[in-house]
């Protein structure tokens, strides 16, 4: 029996980087204010903007939220 693919923890076969999902900019905005501290204004689309002026890696938080999930997520 395959596990779900919610326990999966290493990368599949069709999938060898473990990405998981898409991080939207709202994931990233949310993201950033939360467990990063960084009080941003505006929209989503907005904040990411506002977030890439102040030199946060976005990219960075795109793809730890893309392959490890949420906040509620184990890590």
């Amino acid at each position: 029996m395959q596990p779900s693919p919610a326990t999966v923890t290493t990368a599949q076969r069709g999938n060898p980087d473990g990405v998981r999902a898409r991080a939207t900019d709202h994931a990233v905005h949310r993201y950033a204010e939360r467990p990063l501290g960084i009080a941003v204004d505006g929209d989503d689309a907005e904040a990411v903007k506002a977030l890439q002026t102040r030199r946060v890696n976005v990219a960075a938080i795109r793809r730890r939220l893309s392959i490890v999930g949420g906040l509620g997520a184990p890590t």
